[in-house]
């Protein structure tokens, strides 16, 4: 006889949520912390030490409009921020809660994972039942790509919630306002939810600027798609498409919603086959894990009712253990990604323990290093003394670009680029050495042998090791004072 199934209070649902939400930002600051991102500086990726500038403007500019002091900043302000991402707005509101710290914002990415675990482990639960819910959120949580998008200030864990979280909107609002879809007949009402499912995923694609490039061969793209979650996630997840579990006898309306969202992120990263960075698919990461969970219930065997699934599991344990192996915990588990990126850090406290006025300062690296730079100096200059210049926007004319796409030199000649140095625009010049030979210009050596020839223009007052994804550059990172020198000449 099957056993009476008692409906769960709403109050324990919300409970259960939110033990989901805390225990997954539990374990994802934790990751944090064990693959050095509390410590490493923002280098993780190019662009990561711009977002947190970016969001940093925003939260200052939140900060003049609560204290209402400075209208003229704060219109100047609104005007700049017209166009951020959302991310960088979402990024500069947890700022403005939590403070500036490079962990405060790193509980900012925390806190999305912890949101999106929710949308995984309530969606799964809701068909499947606990066991199944918690495998979810797991094999999402570990996967080695996901790890990495948050340890790093990057928007793919912001889009990858909304994504997610507008299109399980949109299935329940299918299910809730258009039930007479069943009337018409199952196929067709299948292939409209999917169609319609489409159609929004790429729209918000579009929104979120996945969509810029031509379209190119599939080859590549069909190669990396399969590392985001691993293989034996997606060979799970094409079964949770293809095979229907019998336990669920409502419309499969969430689940095309789940397709509907692979199948726009695929194609939208189709569409940018031309652009290496593969940080597009994390958006897909919570549907495939989600479908690669319903897959593993298909092909065990559960398919009867949530009572017979408890009933159930004890017999089918061992498959369920395979799948926490094979999909839940990947190999590279076992030796995560470390971030590691060091030595601009100790640089901005010296030059901000150097600087009693208001000071200039260009850094010549490649973009990520100036980034870093900047980023670690915006993080400690309270009183915001220093102004950073970058070398590829200071040294470079954006008007023109030099062979292979590099940027062209704004100082063709020595006596130039000595003249813009000395003029009292600049009072420190930061070089880095250890620039990586793929993004090395023309000016990193000009800059160089300047710097280097002409001692009593340019004193030399600090060097410190650069540490570039764990490994120790050879050359150091110095740091030369301009010497207002009266009648200087180029050596």
């Amino acid at each position: 006889m099957t056993p009476e199934i008692v409906p769960t209070p709403k109050s324990r649902r919300w409970v259960r949520v939110l033990i989901a939400f805390v225990v997954a930002f539990d374990v994802t600051a934790f990751f944090q912390w064990a693959d050095g991102s509390f410590q490493s500086e923002f280098g993780g990726h190019p662009d990561e030490g711009t977002h947190y500038l970016t969001g940093l403007r925003v939260r200052d500019a939140a900060a003049h409009a609560w204290d209402g002091t400075h209208s003229g900043k704060v219109r100047h302000s609104v005007n700049a921020l017209r166009r951020t991402p959302a991310f960088d707005l979402a990024l500069g509101g947890w700022m403005f809660a939590f403070g500036t710290s490079r962990i405060a914002v790193l509980l900012f990415m925390t806190a999305l994972a912890g949101a999106t675990i929710t949308l995984i482990y309530c969606t799964v639960r809701h068909d499947f039942g606990d066991w199944a819910a918690v495998v979810a959120s797991l094999l999402w949580l570990c996967a080695p790509a996901v790890r990495e998008s948050y340890e790093t200030i990057l928007p793919e864990q912001f889009s990858a919630f909304l994504l997610t979280g507008a299109v399980l909107l949109w299935a329940r609002l299918m299910d809730e306002g258009n039930r007479l879809r069943i009337a018409a007949g199952k196929r067709i009402g299948t292939v409209a939810m999917l169609g319609s499912g489409c159609a929004l995923v790429f729209a918000l694609a579009v929104t979120l600027k996945f969509l810029p490039g031509d379209p190119r061969t599939a080859t590549p793209f069909l190669k990396e798609c399969g590392c985001v979650l691993g293989i034996a996630a997606a060979a799970f997840a094409l079964t949770g498409i293809v095979i229907r579990p019998r336990s669920i006898v409502r419309m499969d309306t969430t689940w095309v919603a789940m397709v509907a969202l692979v199948a726009g992120v695929l194609v939208a990263r189709w569409l940018r086959a031309d652009v290496p960075d593969v940080r597009v698919l994390i958006v897909a990461t919570p549907a495939l894990a989600m479908l690669s969970t319903r897959g593993a219930v298909s092909l065990a065997g559960i398919i009867g009712s949530q009572t017979a699934i408890a009933f159930e599991l004890s017999r089918r344990k061992t498959l369920w253990l395979l799948l926490l192996f094979l999909l839940a915990l990947p190999q590279d588990l076992l030796h995560p990604w470390q971030k590691d990126w060091r030595g601009f850090g100790p640089a901005a406290l010296t030059l901000i323990g150097e600087s009693r006025a208001p000071a200039g300062v260009l850094v010549v690296s490649d973009p990520r290093g100036e980034s870093m730079f900047a980023s670690e100096i915006a993080m400690r200059d309270r009183a915001q003394q220093i102004t950073v210049e970058r070398g590829s926007e200071t040294l470079t004319d954006p008007a023109g670009t030099a062979a292979r796409g590099r940027p062209l030199e704004r100082f063709l000649e020595d006596e130039q680029l000595f003249a813009y140095l000395t003029s009292g625009h600049i009072r420190y010049v930061v070089l880095d050495s250890a620039v990586p030979q793929d993004v090395h210009a023309g000016y990193h050596d000009q800059v160089r042998r300047i710097l280097e020839d002409n001692v009593r223009s340019f004193w030399p007052i600090y060097d410190n090791p650069i540490i570039r994804d764990g490994e120790p550059m050879g050359h150091p990172l110095r740091i030369f004072r301009v010497m207002q020198s009266e009648g200087a000449q180029l050596q």
